[in-house]
């Protein structure tokens, strides 16, 4: 939950130190439904290269019970209110790397 991340990202940050620097890379969809439905088909058709039809989806299926795709915005916000100054390094359709520098 966004909750549970945000927590995480503040235990990240004690641990950090005064300099620290986390860096994320993961999955974060577009704010908007259109460009996230957009990705999420790329994700599933890159998927395709290697499953089945079948087995893409029944992957895309259990991730979504275990992981919570946060949008891009909501994951910047996260982290700033965990006390980092975050900055996207790196981003292609719904994956980000994030690199958060310790405030």
């Amino acid at each position: 939950t966004a909750d549970r991340k945000l927590q995480l990202y503040r235990d990240c940050r004690s641990a950090l130190g005064a300099r620290g620097l986390l860096v994320s890379a993961d999955c974060h969809p577009a704010a908007e439904a259109s460009l996230a439905a957009m990705a999420h088909a790329d994700w599933r058709d890159h998927l395709r290269l290697s499953y089945s039809d079948e087995e893409a989806d029944r992957y895309l299926a259990a991730w979504a019970d275990e992981d919570v795709y946060v949008p891009l915005p909501q994951e910047l916000e996260l982290l700033r209110d965990a006390g980092f100054v975050p900055e996207v390094v790196w981003r292609q359709g719904g994956f980000a790397v994030i690199a958060g520098r310790a405030n």
